[in-house]
């Protein structure tokens, strides 16, 4: 028996399952807290009692869609509107976002800011500034701060690294800055990480134990959630998919490897396939990524052989990082203006082809909940998963 788990762990351990119940399995039933929870009656009254007083949640009666029938509809558990709330601060290379999310994953309010430059100091008091912003505004307290940024992120040390092309900005201590304006507690991760954290608690992963989320934006992030919590591996630097190698003898990329993904697999790429249908002399414009996006779910051929040369180079590196975890769910965020499924139908093609001979189960390719906003809702997400497994305590 592990001397160090006491009476009061347990205490901290089941009032954060009973908070992450209500805030995302609702509508939620007393009887059914005490059911899913495994607690006595007695228990889990007192802990909903305790988050009742403390403004956490709320009784409401029960939507119709759940409870129907005749009678007085019955009484269930909800996130008080006022209830204490959190800060998500998404970083980017040439952006920001500051979010306010409640427990149940909603953004509240957002402020953004961008920049073609910017310095360690200044981006700190821009995030602070747009936090107090949305602070001011707000009913809602905000009891704690996630951060989501480009990496590579050292998580032990709360430090964002030596991202490439990064204003020279680099191991910047953001979490203990952000702490030391706020007084809040505050953690930072990696954004691909967060997004999949995001869709392990509130998006297309949460019946998923395990999954890998695929971001595809001005480069190839990824994350894996294994048995049900995101892997981070010893820093934090885990799933580097796009600085992967799928060609030993190509060019060198920034990161220092030679032939990563992110070199094939991406939007130059799929403008060179794009012009090489044009004719001689014949101008052509650079697309977006969204714009090959929607052109190929609207069904030009030449915009689905870009895209499909695109996911060919990505099944390359998908291939390995499936087959090395035993995966069998691909989770893919990104911007995208159309419902049809094109990328996700070429990709899921392109993996279970490639791995049908190994006599590997299907894998299932399927787009994110949250779009390319993932990351977004995840650098919330990244202190929300702390006050549902317990490691956060807040007073009120």
């Amino acid at each position: 028996m592990n001397s160090g788990f006491n009476l009061n762990d347990v205490k901290v351990k089941n009032r954060a399952l009973i908070l992450r119940l209500v805030a995302t399995k609702y509508p939620v039933s007393r009887v059914e807290l005490a059911r899913k929870t495994g607690l006595t009656k007695t228990t889990s009254s007192k802990i909903v009692a305790d988050l009742i007083n403390e403004g956490f949640i709320c009784e409401r009666q029960a939507p119709m869609p759940k409870f129907s029938g005749a009678g007085r509809k019955p009484i269930v558990l909800d996130i008080a509107d006022n209830a204490p709330s959190v800060c998500g601060m998404l970083v980017k290379r040439g952006f920001c976002i500051v979010i306010q999310s409640d427990l149940k994953g909603n953004i509240m309010a957002e402020s953004r800011f961008d920049y073609s430059s910017i310095s360690a100091e200044k981006l700190v008091s821009n995030l602070i500034q747009h936090y107090r912003k949305l602070q001011a505004a707000s009913c809602s307290k905000m009891i704690a701060v996630g951060i989501a940024s480009l990496g590579p992120v050292d998580i032990v040390a709360q430090t964002i690294a030596n991202p490439p092309n990064f204003y020279g900005i680099e191991n910047l201590p953001l979490s203990q800055l952000i702490h030391e304006q706020t007084g809040l507690p505050c953690y930072l991760m990696n954004d691909a990480k967060a997004g999949a954290l995001a869709e392990k608690i509130y998006g297309n992963g949460r019946d998923m134990e395990n999954f890998l989320y695929l971001h595809i934006e001005g480069g190839i992030g990824s994350g894996y959630v294994l048995h049900n919590q995101v892997f981070h591996g010893d820093l934090g630097q885990s799933g580097e998919l796009g600085h992967t190698s799928i060609d030993f003898w190509g060019k060198k990329c920034t990161c220092g490897n030679v032939g990563c993904l992110e070199l094939y697999s991406n939007i130059d790429m799929m403008n060179r396939k794009m012009r090489s249908f044009s004719k001689e002399n014949e101008p052509h414009c650079d697309y977006l990524w969204e714009d090959i996006l929607n052109m190929a779910d609207n069904g030009s051929t030449v915009a689905i052989a870009a895209l499909d040369e695109f996911c060919q180079y990505l099944s390359y590196g998908l291939v390995n990082a499936v087959t090395l975890m035993d995966i069998h769910h691909v989770i893919v965020g990104y911007e995208c203006r159309t419902d049809s499924h094109t990328l996700e139908r070429l990709l899921s093609q392109k993996l279970n082809d490639r791995l049908a001979a190994a006599g590997r189960g299907k894998i299932h390719v399927k787009r994110s909940f949250f779009g390319s906003s993932a990351p977004l809702m995840g650098s919330a997400a990244a202190v929300i998963d702390k006050l549902f497994n317990g490691e956060l305590m807040v007073q009120i």
